[in-house]
């Protein structure tokens, strides 16, 4: 499915919390972003 075919709407600010929750895990487990995929926390470990 294209990206043109699913639809859009504006991020709320639980969109925001949500964001900045895996960001902030990310950054204090380098690990857990490797395993979900997050890229740019390799040279953390």
């Amino acid at each position: 499915m294209t990206s043109a075919l699913l639809p859009t709407r504006t991020p709320s600010a639980i969109d925001a919390i949500a964001d900045a929750y895996v960001l902030t895990s990310a950054r204090l487990n380098p690990v857990m972003a490797t395993a979900i995929g997050l890229d740019g926390y390799d040279h953390l470990m």
